[in-house]
């Protein structure tokens, strides 16, 4: 991959033409470092994963730096219980995952594509030999999301599903792989991210 030009080509057709933050430029080199950390050497692969990180957590307004974000955007864990409870009342989950556990510890989302429930972040985290459930806020620093992510979508850990069933050597769909994530909720979207980011791939 030719750096400089996929970063250019992201400037442009990602972000509009504005120039990056720092912020934005680590959480690009943490998720493809990942991605070759996991050997995923597949541009397809790694398109749609980038893409899914950028729908799933990018906001101009709320997170411009592309951190790793608590559920509903929180700047702390009492927001970011509050907005799962407020989800739970208005009947949009049926269960409040982040209520405390006994230890104290709420299991709400974090990450890019966010890892909810305990027994998530227990098994998890004994995947990659990192103590997520004793400190489920390793989930919002860029190096442990990028694992969480791409292992996620790789493996199918948030539906079942991951991207190998979506992407192959005979077809490459963007749209049907939003089900690894979330049903095909704005899978028009995230294809579109997908085809930009692949297609700043493989500029030469």
């Amino acid at each position: 991959m030719n750096s400089d030009a996929f970063f250019n080509a992201v400037k442009r057709d990602i972000f509009g033409g504005r120039k990056y933050n720092q912020g934005q430029v680590d959480t690009l080199n943490n998720i493809i470092a990942e991605c070759t950390e996991q050997k995923v050497f597949d541009y397809r692969f790694t398109a749609y994963i980038l893409a899914t990180a950028y729908a799933e957590s990018y906001s101009r307004k709320s997170n411009p730096t592309w951190a790793p974000v608590r559920e509903g955007f929180a700047v702390t864990n009492a927001g970011a219980i509050a907005a799962v409870t407020a989800l739970h009342k208005a009947g949009r989950i049926s269960t409040n995952y982040a209520l405390p556990h006994k230890n104290g510890l709420s299991y709400y989302g974090r990450g890019w594509v966010q890892i909810t429930h305990g027994t998530n972040y227990d098994k998890i985290g004994r995947y990659y030999g990192l103590p997520l459930y004793t400190n489920p806020d390793l989930a919002l620093r860029r190096d442990v999301a990028a694992k969480l992510l791409v292992g996620g979508l790789l493996e199918g850990w948030y539906t079942g599903v991951g991207l190998p069933d979506f992407i192959t050597s005979k077809k490459t769909d963007f749209v049907q792989a939003r089900r690894i994530v979330n049903r095909l909720d704005r899978a028009e979207e995230i294809a579109g991210y997908a085809n930009d980011f692949y297609n700043a791939m493989i500029i030469l």
